[in-house]
């Protein structure tokens, strides 16, 4: 096991109330809808065929997606975890983690990639000679730079 030396993490600005309601509201209709649809096929004495289940598939996959939407919107942070010899990127949801990307060391760079839309922040990039890592939050200038500078110092103590 890699020892850990430092954590960094981006949290997301929770978006308005209204709209992580209506979100919410889309996860639950999404996952009545097949429900609702299978009780109407038992009650009528149809029986069980393939469009029930293409509804329950489709339903219940919209609302995974929707469900993902809202838990991002709510608690989505960025972590990156910065061990001996390789850095470790998870998007986390709250309840569940994705999007696991790891970055050797050996000739890493961190750099900011300035947004368009918003002055005075931006996302994180590291690359080397194999892999990129980007992060998704919009972060200010200042964050960042602190971010890189204690990337720098653990992997990079001359610099």
């Amino acid at each position: 096991m890699n020892e850990q030396l430092d954590i960094i993490t981006f949290h997301h600005k929770q978006t308005p109330l209204i709209i992580r309601f209506f979100l919410g509201l889309l996860v639950l209709v999404c996952a009545l809808i097949p429900i609702v649809a299978l009780s109407v096929v038992i009650l009528n004495r149809k029986g069980l065929h393939i469009g029930v289940f293409f509804i329950f598939f489709l339903f219940w996959g919209l609302g995974f997606m929707m469900l993902r939407s809202y838990l991002w919107n709510s608690f989505g942070k960025e972590t990156l975890y910065l061990q001996k010899n390789k850095i470790i990127y998870l998007a986390d949801y709250k309840y569940f983690r994705d999007a696991r990307q790891e970055i050797e060391i050996e000739g890493l760079e961190a750099e900011i990639v300035y947004s368009e839309t918003i002055n005075g922040s931006g996302t994180l990039r590291l690359t080397n000679e194999k892999t990129t890592i980007e992060t998704v939050l919009e972060t200010s200038t200042e964050i960042l730079l602190n971010e890189i500078y204690k990337i720098e110092t653990t992997y990079l103590p001359d610099s």
